[in-house]
């Protein structure tokens, strides 16, 4: 859902002063109240960041498409590069594969050093699939360790880097609250009011959990 940043300001504000986090700022024509606006404005995309990547998944909304090109090898090891706005996976899934996968391993996983074994039982299945999100000179790559030479992808969606446009900015709805609870923290972090900053942050925490 597109919020424009206006009614975004207004909520940080609300949020602010009903936790007694700064003086009143509801005054839109205040000059300290458009100083606080600005600032707001800085933090929104940081905020928005904070939270959808750590929201679990059913909080999150449709994302965006990927996926339509995909080299697969004579070994079951399948290559795609990712969209350069790529900041989460939410859902990938083969069309020889019986189940799809949330979430992607990294290179550091003992898991990921398994998916070289020269023992396909050892790697991951079309039951038990294994995707891995690595970067490389060319970009971030999910590999994909699973599937079957002529394979495609049936369904690949992420959740890109939030970005203001246009005055305003997609936010899945049910990560609203939590996320103007995450952009007042960091408006209190610039303001150096850590106890609150560390108040706020563990509300946003709970309506994320």
């Amino acid at each position: 859902m597109i919020y424009r940043v206006g009614d975004i300001e207004r909520d940080v504000r609300e949020a602010l002063d009903e936790n007694n986090a700064s003086a009143s700022f509801l005054d839109e024509e205040d000059a300290e109240t458009l100083q606080l606006n600005e600032l707001i404005r800085s933090k929104i995309e940081e905020g928005v960041r904070m939270v959808e990547k750590v929201a679990p998944p059913q909080m999150l909304e449709s994302g965006h498409l990927f996926g339509e090109e995909i080299y697969v090898d004579a070994e079951g090891r399948g290559r795609v590069v990712l969209p350069d706005d790529f900041m989460r996976l939410i859902y990938f899934r083969m069309s020889d594969w019986g189940v799809g996968v949330t979430e992607a391993i990294s290179e550091s996983e003992a898991l990921y050093k398994r998916q070289k074994s020269r023992w396909r039982g050892v790697r991951g299945n079309a039951e038990r699939p294994v995707v891995a999100m690595v970067s490389r000179s060319g970009g971030k790559i999910l590999e994909v360790y699973s599937t079957s030479e002529g394979a495609q992808v049936s369904e690949g969606i992420y959740l890109p880097y939030p970005k203001v446009k246009d005055g305003g900015i997609d936010i899945a709805e049910p990560c609203y609250a939590a996320v103007v609870y995450a952009i007042a923290s960091l408006v209190l972090i610039a303001y150096g009011n850590v106890d609150k900053t560390k108040a706020m942050q563990e509300v946003m925490q709970v309506m994320i959990s």
